[in-house]
């Protein structure tokens, strides 16, 4: 995520991700982008919210 690694630690507060149907949005927001800020950030927690049955199972189900 360059784009996120060049960015000042203190300016990103929010961040939003459009794209169309079918453009791994859930893959990255849910499955690649907890651990890779975490992995920066080891002393941060993540708390992730979804309104779908099968997005909250799929974090998951990957780790399995």
């Amino acid at each position: 995520m360059p784009m996120l690694d060049e960015a000042p630690a203190d300016s990103l507060l929010k961040l939003l991700l459009v794209a169309p149907p079918g453009h791994a949005k859930t893959t990255w927001l849910s499955l690649i982008a907890p651990p890779w800020y975490l992995g920066r950030n080891p002393d941060h927690s993540v708390l992730l919210f979804t309104s779908s049955d099968t997005n909250a199972t799929l974090p998951a189900n990957a780790a399995l």
